[in-house]
């Protein structure tokens, strides 16, 4: 059974590797034989003894590992100022990590043909521009995150599920080939289009913070989890995406939202958009509601029986229904304009937050309501032109705070 190779970068040191004796010598545990004689070999090693001299070790920008048949490349971390590595048929590893904390590394030239074995593969933070999977067959999991990739060729692993190409430069990115891919993650680029026609597994895309305005794939029924926050997105069609568990489409520029379909969604997030209609029908399962920052003026909340919690902050809402809504736990309601709310019976609030947070500006609310809330522990009514309040029944009240009211 091949040995797992388990690279952990950090800019001061590396996990299983000490200072001893010289200043500049490191121990490193588990450094294998094979890798240290080749070390040796090239001159930038003596001793087969798990220790590198990092005077030795951080002044190499090139190394040329081929045919070396190590399982695991630990220590290959220390190597921090290297640009060019060569890894052509290592055919015996099966897994490499090398996450660059810190400063950006220094590797911007990979060179992986003829790894036969290699099955997951995490290079992160460093300064590849360009990145191919040709001769990697085996390649399961691809992480190649905080580069400087414009362009990726997938070409040459059919067996890959998960691909993570956040923090670059892609202003395109197209998926083909890749018919067992379920997990991609191509947040935080320059993207004005997705395609994911190749990947009709895809359960789970994340492409948040890019400049999208336009969006669809090929096997939306398919999809669990979708991620595009912070976009350009005025509107959006999901009828598709019944299977959605999971939608955050949070900081566009949506006016309207439809969910009605995803009976299976427990999670939606659509904070800071310009949302005035929200239609829920046939949604009865979600569990966490973000509606914060919209403009919205009413909502029958009871369209999600499930609701633990349920914000609401910065909408102008003139009238709210809270009724039926036995999970609900948490509630916060923020710039309303509508004149009376009561919240009575809601068995499971736990905290209620009337207040400024989001807008600076006081709500209308002038008559308050708050009773038979036995589980109530945080009330804070804060900013209101609230001049009567009845507060009964809460008898596990633990925090009260009425600032800047007419009461």
């Amino acid at each position: 059974m091949a040995t797992v190779a388990a690279v952990a970068l950090t800019t001061v040191g590396v996990m299983g590797a000490s200072p001893v004796h010289a200043a500049s010598s490191y121990y490193v545990n588990g450094l294998d034989p094979l890798f240290e004689q080749k070390l040796i070999d090239l001159g930038i090693d003596t001793t087969i003894d798990q220790e590198l001299d990092l005077e030795k070790v951080e002044a190499v920008t090139s190394l040329n590992l081929t045919g070396l048949q190590s399982p695991q490349l630990t220590g290959l971390e220390l190597f921090k100022n290297l640009q060019t590595l060569n890894l052509t048929d290592v055919n015996q590893l099966t897994y490499l990590y090398w996450y660059q904390n810190g400063a950006r590394g220094q590797l911007s030239n990979l060179i992986l043909s003829g790894n036969t074995a290699l099955s997951s593969l995490a290079i992160v933070n460093h300064r590849l521009t360009s990145f191919s999977t040709v001769g990697l067959p085996a390649l399961q999991s691809l992480s190649v995150d905080g580069n400087f990739l414009s362009s990726i060729d997938l070409s040459g692993s059919p067996l890959l599920s998960y691909l993570s190409v956040s923090q670059n430069r892609f202003s395109a990115l197209a998926i083909t080939n890749t018919p067992l891919l379920t997990n991609l993650n191509a947040s935080d680029n320059l993207l004005t289009s997705v395609s994911v026609a190749g990947a009709p597994k895809l359960t789970e895309l994340y492409a948040s913070n890019n400049r999208l305005s336009t969006f669809s794939v090929s096997h939306p029924a398919v999809l669990e989890r979708l991620s595009l926050s912070a976009n350009r997105f005025s509107s959006l069609d999901l009828a598709a995406f019944t299977a959605l568990r999971s939608l955050d489409v949070a900081s566009n520029s949506l006016t309207s939202l439809s969910i009605n379909g995803m009976g299976k969604l427990t999670t939606l997030r659509a904070s800071t958009n310009k949302i005035s209609t929200l239609s829920a029908t046939g949604a009865p399962n979600l569990d966490s509601v973000s509606l914060d920052g919209n403009k919205l003026t009413t909502l029958d909340a009871s369209l999600f029986p499930l609701v633990t919690s349920l914000n609401l902050g910065n909408n102008p809402l003139g009238s709210l229904a809270l009724s039926n809504l036995p999970r609900l736990n948490e509630l916060f309601i923020d710039n309303a304009k509508m004149s009376s709310l009561s919240l009575v019976n809601l068995a499971s609030l736990a905290s209620l937050n009337i207040g400024p947070a989001y807008s600076g500006n006081p709500s209308s609310i002038t008559n308050l309501v708050v009773d038979q809330l036995p589980l109530l522990t945080s009330l804070n009514i804060e900013m209101t032109k609230t001049d009567s309040a009845s507060i009964k029944a809460t008898p596990i009240l633990q925090f009260l705070s009425l600032a800047n009211n007419n009461l």
